[in-house]
């Protein structure tokens, strides 16, 4: 009998540890490594429960699982965000105004990313601007909550304010956000992490979109949006709390020898000049990242035209309702599950730059569809296609940006980056809209695809070469190897 035991326990032994190696970040976020088989209940009985299911003893596996708790929250908040400009629409807001929900808060983000990066630049400590910048950001979808009892005339004008002016400490905890991620993560562990989080997060907002869909159009209104808010900013703020548990190491910060430049842009107003002059220096330095840039720019200009013109399209010409809008929602979350997935094994195999590459012209086909194809039936299966085309665009360009920013000016490579998307997107939904109120919201849809195309296309042409793998984050190099080399993702360089 006890050499049986020992057998077992020797066999059981062997398959954690190939599970270990193969399962990775996965696995963490579940609490327990699995076993296979009829080791499944010695695993569990010969085991200390409560230490399987405890945080990591590795500061970065710590990290990661809160990470992924950290998403599970945020996620529920997520699934009220996406019914913004349809309940905008239901109070009465004009198709302007729909359009300023796009437009508006893209000029807050040209604004003060710089200088907020510039403020963020000069901290070794950054956790309490990023924790409070949040905080406040998500405490503000409880005063969207309360609007409609606040504000009971001309409730849709005070509500697009209100979500606009949330975007100021939004934009000061995104300048900060990605670099932390960079500090935090090693770079063979980043994509993983990144796709596995956003796994989660569309996971759940499919979920809260598909039940948020039918329980709005099952009560009255307006108190079903008021719960809907309510209980999401709930949710959120458990994710800070999680997030506040996080340990990250002390932030790079640009050698002595820059105060001058760091001094330009003072904060919190920008001088124009200064940052055309700033960009030229850059540029000659760090020609693939302007080149990813650029690309990125005119794609995503053609992504913030169609963007209001979407919710338009299917409840003014196809009379969509709430359940229609969560259910696809919920429907294009659960294909980008799936995306995600697909998008770790095409990086693994082709590289950041040739998957970028070959899915930006796929993306833009769902625009050109939803307008030759004006039913509510296929554009739900249009929006499949695309939940799994999109995830690996996006898995791609993040990893390929942070790869491309210098380390200790990540935060402002970065706030260059956010400045420079959101600057196309403070005219693209303004223009889409009275393009639409002048040749229709189908062929504003057109207009709009064929600008997201000519940027895809835009990436062929220029040149992007990826750097070798960069050092050892900081935490990681205080506390050596955290996982092992099974679990990380192999870093491919692109075809291209």
């Amino acid at each position: 009998m006890w050499a049986a035991m020992r057998t077992d326990k020797r066999s059981l032994t062997a398959r954690h540890n190939y599970s270990q190696a193969r399962s990775g970040d996965g696995c963490i976020f579940l609490g327990i490594r699995p076993a296979i088989g009829q080791h499944f209940v010695p695993s569990l009985t010969s085991m200390n429960l409560r230490k399987r299911w405890s945080l990591p003893d590795s500061p970065v596996d710590r990290n990661i699982r809160l990470l992924y708790f950290e998403m599970f929250w945020s996620a529920i908040l997520g699934g009220a965000i996406t019914f913004n400009e349809a309940f905008a629409i239901r109070l009465g807001a004009s198709n302007a105004l729909v359009g300023l929900l796009s437009s508006a808060p893209p000029l807050i983000v040209v604004t003060l990313s710089i200088p907020a990066a510039r403020l963020l630049e000069r901290q070794t400590d950054r956790r309490p601007y990023l924790l409070w910048s949040l905080l406040l950001m998500r405490l503000g979808y409880i005063v969207v909550a309360l609007l409609p009892l606040l504000a009971p005339a001309y409730t849709a004008n005070w509500l697009v304010a209100w979500l606009v002016t949330l975007n100021v400490p939004a934009t000061l905890f995104n300048a900060g956000w990605m670099p932390l991620m960079a500090d935090i993560l090693p770079e063979r562990r980043r994509a993983f992490v990144f796709s596995r989080r956003n796994i989660i997060y569309f996971a759940v907002t499919a979920g809260v979109t598909f039940i948020a869909g039918s329980w709005l159009n099952a009560t009255a209104f307006p108190s079903n949006y008021q719960t809907l808010y309510a209980f999401g900013a709930a949710a959120a703020l458990v994710g800070c709390a999680t997030l506040e548990k996080l340990t990250i190491p002390p932030s790079a910060v640009p050698p002595h020898g820059e105060p001058a430049q760091r001094r330009r842009i003072p904060i919190p107003t920008v001088s124009l000049r200064a940052v055309r002059s700033e960009v030229r220096e850059e540029i000659r330095g760090h020609r693939s990242f302007w080149n990813l840039t650029v690309s990125s720019f005119v794609y995503t200009f053609g992504i913030w035209m169609s963007s209001p013109l979407f919710t338009l399209f299917w409840v003014r010409e196809l009379n969509a309702d709430d359940g229609w809008i969560g259910l696809n929602s919920g429907v294009k979350s659960l294909a980008v599950v799936g995306g995600f997935l697909l998008g770790e094994r095409l990086i693994r195999r082709y590289g950041f730059k040739h998957v970028l590459a070959r899915m930006g012209p796929l993306s833009s086909l769902y625009p050109f569809l939803m307008a030759l194809v004006p039913d509510l039936t296929f554009i739900l299966f249009a929006g499949v296609m695309i939940g799994f085309i999109n995830p690996c665009l996006d898995l791609s360009r993040t990893n390929l940006l942070l790869k491309l920013a210098p380390r200790e000016r990540r935060a402002t490579y970065t706030s260059f980056w956010i400045t420079i998307m959101n600057a196309g997107a403070v005219l693209a939904p303004l223009l889409s809209v009275a393009l639409a109120d002048r040749i229709g919201l189908r062929w504003a849809l057109f207009v709009a695809a064929t600008v997201r195309l000519s940027g895809a296309l835009l990436l062929l042409a220029l040149k992007i070469e990826e750097p070798p793998e960069e050092p050892p984050a900081p935490i990681e190099q205080a506390t050596g190897p955290t996982a092992p080399e099974g679990e990380a993702a192999p870093v491919v360089k692109a075809a291209r």
